[in-house]
């Protein structure tokens, strides 16, 4: 077994209710968020770290993936699209390390719906 990146101290910093990929608020107060970067044009730069983001979740590059969520936490719309990237190239040790990371299986999905 490989070791992990994920050591005591992230466990008991985020644990399993707060994280990197732990949703804060509602999708509707994340929009807003995005909507303010749209307002001071920082939104490209947005766009692109979640951008690459995805890329290195694809790609299974777990120690990357991890230095950039760790500098800046992702919108949750870019953690989906990390999640379904890795999940769709078998790349489980990213799975892992977002599962035990904040990710939660339990967010309400009308919420995100009405959004999308």
């Amino acid at each position: 077994v490989p070791p992990t990146l994920i050591d005591e101290f992230s466990l008991s910093r985020f644990g399993r209710e707060e994280g990197l990929f732990s949703v804060e608020g509602s999708v509707a107060a994340e929009k807003e968020k995005f909507e303010n970067l749209v307002k001071r044009n920082a939104a490209i730069k947005e766009l692109q770290f979640g951008t690459r983001l995805v890329q290195l979740a694809r790609d299974g590059d777990l120690q990357k993936l991890e230095l950039g969520v760790r500098t800046k936490k992702p919108l949750f719309w870019f953690t989906v699209q990390m999640f379904r990237e890795a999940a769709c190239h078998n790349q489980i040790q990213v799975l892992r390390f977002m599962s035990q990371n904040g990710l939660s299986f339990q967010y309400p999905l009308d919420e995100i719906i009405t959004y999308v």
